[in-house]
């Protein structure tokens, strides 16, 4: 697709599984943050069927970690001068949704933001094709990488319990060694990375 396609909806269909192994909150040294940080408390999925935290999240990814399978996701952090990343989950991104404000403000946050690394993460179940796709129609100059296999797994498996449409534009905050925060939504996200600016 071209330029002159930009305006056009585009959608990403991401499922990623994360398995539900713990719900432990990793801030450790990272306090202020977490202090400042309003996480909502449920969503329900279009069923209703289950309710969904960004805890779960955490706890999916603090799993994930303990068993050493988000070092590729860790490894985004060294590339930043303050050993930190800001790591987005996509799986559907559309200009006329809030995924597109939300990739608004990631964007004006990572130009303004110099010491901190962006990285948009969309499931490996997508291809380098949609990978180009949306950094050309929807001007992503930040990196834009695909989960690794693990990663996606676990993330298809939330998606599936708990609906796309309430895991994607997870955003969280991560060093060298571990997860330090995880928010969701367009006022949390927008005050998180104020904070981190």
């Amino acid at each position: 697709m071209n330029n002159q396609n930009a305006s056009r909806k585009y959608t990403l269909v991401l499922l990623i599984s994360v398995g539900l192994a713990g719900f432990a909150f990793v801030l450790s040294h990272r306090q202020a943050l977490q202090d400042k940080l309003h996480l909502r408390t449920t969503q329900r999925s279009s069923t209703g069927a289950h309710s969904y935290s960004p805890n779960i999240f955490v706890g999916v990814l603090n799993s994930m970690d303990e068993r050493g399978e988000l070092k590729n996701i860790h490894d985004l952090a060294g590339h930043s001068s303050s050993g930190r990343a800001v790591v987005v989950f996509f799986s559907s991104v559309s200009t006329s949704c809030p995924s597109g404000k939300l990739l608004s403000i990631v964007k004006n946050s990572a130009e303004q933001g110099q010491q901190v690394g962006y990285t948009i993460l969309l499931p490996g179940t997508f291809s380098q094709s949609d990978v180009l796709n949306l950094k050309t129609n929807l001007r992503v100059s930040i990196p834009v990488e695909l989960a690794d296999p693990l990663v996606t797994r676990e993330w298809l498996t939330l998606d599936q319990r708990y609906g796309a449409e309430v895991v994607n534009g997870t955003v969280i905050l991560v060093d060298d060694k571990k997860v330090l925060s995880v928010v969701q939504g367009i006022e949390e996200t927008t005050t998180f990375l104020e904070e981190l600016n």
